[in-house]
């Protein structure tokens, strides 16, 4: 285990993962408190801000046997993926209903996919526990906030690996974007959103990165996540009409309209995909020059 951290670095990391494990810990009770499309929606953030800080701890060195914890909180995170979805299908649904009413139908079809994966995952998330991933946490706190040094490297240039590292991944899939092929944007997405994460878990300590900037970041991931949603919604269309859940008339409008909408939205994309480049790490991580007054 590496011990060479600056002292702001080793406090700011501490102070971080003693934040994620109370987070973590509220939203979870939230959940099984009042279990609804809100709490669930944070309970979800908050894992993945707590598996993105858990990487970063491993990255540097600074825990060991960081594969059971990530497991865990992976198989929580995966285990809301279906209802998630039924929540984004039934948003984007909402809009389109007044113009294409017949599709009620497949409204009532969500709805009632909806009210089952709420009862099965009630009974489950009852059944789950903070307490090992806390206590996981913060030994790791502990452990952070002692490898304290007069290190001459800055934090800063600590970071440089990390973030490049989880950057170029980025990079290197969006570079193998298909535009027919949206499992590629959707990977990208997936990268991007671990990359933004970190900055956001970080910007205290990245000189160059602005409220601006993370803000830019969620505008860039958001153009992925509504082809996300949007194909999802077409395929769930399309899955209902295979399995008779729903009359092929009454959604045959609806699915023309969605498709000729994904192609908009993957063409918006595209032609902005290039504004990755704004977030290269030694922007966010080299002091912006001061105009002068």
């Amino acid at each position: 285990m590496s011990r060479e951290l600056p002292v702001p670095l080793a406090r700011h990391l501490a102070r971080l993962l003693k934040r994620t494990r109370r987070r973590y810990r509220r939203r979870l009770a939230e959940c099984q408190a009042e279990f609804s499309e809100t709490s669930v929606h944070e309970l979800r953030i908050e894992t993945r801000r707590a598996l993105a800080l858990l990487d970063l701890v491993a990255a540097l060195d600074l825990v060991t046997s960081p594969e059971k914890p990530r497991r865990t909180l992976k198989k929580r995170l995966d285990a809301f993926d279906d209802l998630r979805d039924t929540h984004v299908q039934l948003r984007r649904l909402r809009p389109w209903l007044k113009q294409f009413p017949e599709a009620r139908e497949f409204a009532n079809y969500l709805r009632e996919s909806e009210r089952g994966l709420v009862a099965e995952l009630r009974r489950e998330i009852r059944k789950l526990k903070s307490r090992r991933v806390a206590r996981l946490f913060k030994a790791w706190e502990q452990d952070v906030a002692g490898v304290r040094s007069e290190s001459a490297a800055t934090a800063v240039e600590i970071l440089a690996q990390p973030l490049g590292e989880v950057f170029a991944r980025v990079s290197e899939l969006r570079r193998k974007i298909q535009p027919r092929n949206l499992v590629t944007i959707h990977r990208t997405r997936i990268a991007f959103k671990k990359f933004r994460y970190l900055c956001e878990l970080l910007h205290a300590l990245l000189p160059g990165l602005t409220p601006r900037q993370l803000r830019a970041m969620h505008v860039w991931q958001t153009r992925m996540g509504d082809i996300q949603d949007a194909e999802v919604l077409l395929n769930e269309v399309e899955r209902a009409v295979k399995h008779g859940k729903v009359q092929l008339e009454s959604v045959k409008r609806l699915h023309a309209a969605l498709a000729r909408r994904l192609v908009v939205l993957v063409n918006q994309f595209l032609s902005t995909a290039n504004q990755l480049d704004r977030f290269q790490p030694q922007k966010v991580l080299r002091a912006r020059k001061r105009k002068p007054s």
